[in-house]
């Protein structure tokens, strides 16, 4: 349908089919795998079938769901980023401003802004993680005005954990 990259696309399209013109203008517009205002390092790999052909299973905050679904893939929060070649797997959910790297498979959730490599995460600073927003936003053209800020800023002190 769109690329080999964006299989989880796929997989969002199944539930909001409704929405399948604007993700197609949208990687038609940038095709560097960017979802939102995500980055996914090239060749940064999804799987969105489990080895055993089994449903997937879901993390959420308040325990995990059984999706009774064969393919689904990762869930990537705002402000994602993944590293070059970084290896995600089927159900993953990574938290809005996590910044992942390394060739390792990652685990199957990440907290909201983790900072690092595969079970070895800090907590991103919130003024670098604004930083860091504001400059991306600004190569597409959008400012991190006020009240965008704030919104991050009250996603950052809202965190969950991956442990909850």
């Amino acid at each position: 349908m769109l690329d080999g990259q964006t299989i989880v696309l796929e997989d969002y399209l199944q539930i909001r089919p409704e929405n399948e013109q604007k993700l197609k203008d949208l990687v038609e517009r940038s095709r560097r795998g960017q979802l939102r205002s995500s980055e996914l390092g090239a060749g940064t790999i999804t799987s969105n079938l489990k080895i055993t052909y089994g449903p997937v299973h879901l993390w959420t905050p308040s325990g995990v769901r059984d999706t009774g679904m064969q393919f689904l893939g990762t869930f990537f929060g705002d402000h994602v980023k993944t590293g070059i070649g970084t290896p995600l797997t089927t159900g993953s959910v990574l938290g809005a401003g996590a910044n992942v790297f390394g060739c390792e498979m990652q685990p199957r959730v990440v907290a909201p802004f983790a900072w690092g490599e595969a079970n070895a995460y800090e907590t991103y600073r919130v003024d670098k993680f604004l930083e860091a927003a504001e400059r991306m936003m600004a190569r597409r053209n959008v400012t991190l005005d006020a009240r965008r800020r704030a919104v991050l800023e009250r996603a950052y002190a809202a965190r969950w954990s991956a442990e909850a």
